[in-house]
């Protein structure tokens, strides 16, 4: 009698035991599910709750249902384009104002190998797509239109300008496309292996940050503005004067300099940290990755 009493004390306890875990785990996970569900978009996802770019950036999240490898802002910020392996999400703004109460519309274009992506001020989205040993660039005019083939161009690097894209190629090659296939003489900058191209507030000028260096080219005819290394130049983010920039300047940004790439004035400023981001033209806003997707800039004070 006394065994059978014990067998069934530690039954018992073991059954109290089990039950405590029981609720213990039952509880955690309450609360786990509890902060997923109201924390994620802002926690988790940083991106779907961005001021400016937030409901864009949710449209892409449920449009485009893979993991995402880039993205692109049109010039204007009323569309968001992302891309994963097999597919490119567009989203486009019911207002160019980007109200928050606004809804996006998305659409999901079937392509899969997107490398780089970037739109032109026209509202063409172009991309560098690698189906084969080298990158092929296509382009879609609107986020209804099928994309296409266009030029011959392997490029590692696109921007989109006034009324078409920059290029660069592995060797240096700097080209300018357009939907009517129009290709501009290429120029050539210094080979390597990260090459920066970007695009100022109006469409006109590109410019390629390579081997610590910069190389600054007029849009419609790929002539060349500037070439040099004031100091050694790490990253260039156009501001909102077309002619005007800031040069990050090494090692690691130490400082920068303050360019207009015209007429070569230039000054020195203090280095705050600031992220490496990209102008969105018409918004005179810098955006910087959040997963893969554009969050924008704080001002620098």
């Amino acid at each position: 009698m006394a065994r059978a009493r014990l067998g069934r004390a530690r039954r018992s306890s073991i059954s109290t035991a089990v039950l405590a875990v029981s609720v213990a785990a039952a509880a955690t996970l309450g609360t786990a599910i509890y902060l997923v569900s109201t924390s994620l978009p802002y926690l988790v996802d940083s991106a779907a709750a961005d001021p400016r770019f937030g409901s864009l950036n949710r449209c892409v999240i449920s449009t485009l249902r893979e993991p995402r490898a880039g993205f692109a802002v049109s010039p204007n910020g009323a569309q968001v384009a992302a891309y994963g392996a097999s597919s490119i999400a567009v989203c486009r703004s019911v207002e160019p104002s980007l109200d928050a109460k606004a809804h996006p519309t998305g659409l999901l274009l079937p392509l899969g190998g997107v490398t780089a992506a970037s739109f032109d001020f026209e509202g063409t989205l172009w991309l560098a797509v690698a189906r084969g040993r080298e990158p092929e660039l296509w382009a879609a005019r609107s986020a209804e239109a099928p994309a296409v083939k266009v030029g011959d161009s392997a490029p590692v690097a696109l921007v989109g300008v006034a009324s078409g894209a920059a290029t660069l190629d592995a060797e240096g090659r700097l080209a300018v496309f357009s939907l009517n296939r129009t290709q501009s003489h290429p120029a050539r900058v210094p080979p390597g292996a990260n090459a920066l191209l970007a695009c100022n507030s109006d469409g006109t000028l590109v410019s390629v940050v390579t081997a610590n260096a910069i190389h600054v080219f007029r849009s419609a005819d790929l002539s060349l503005v500037r070439s040099e290394s004031p100091c050694q130049a790490e990253f260039l983010w156009w501001e909102g004067h077309p002619n005007r920039a800031t040069i990050a300047c090494g090692p690691n940004a130490a400082w920068a300099l303050a360019i207009d790439v015209v007429s070569g004035e230039r000054e020195s400023v203090l280095s705050k940290d600031r992220p490496r981001s990209a102008l969105v033209p018409q918004l005179g806003t810098h955006v910087q990755s959040c997963d893969h997707l554009p969050c924008s800039v704080q001002p620098r004070q």
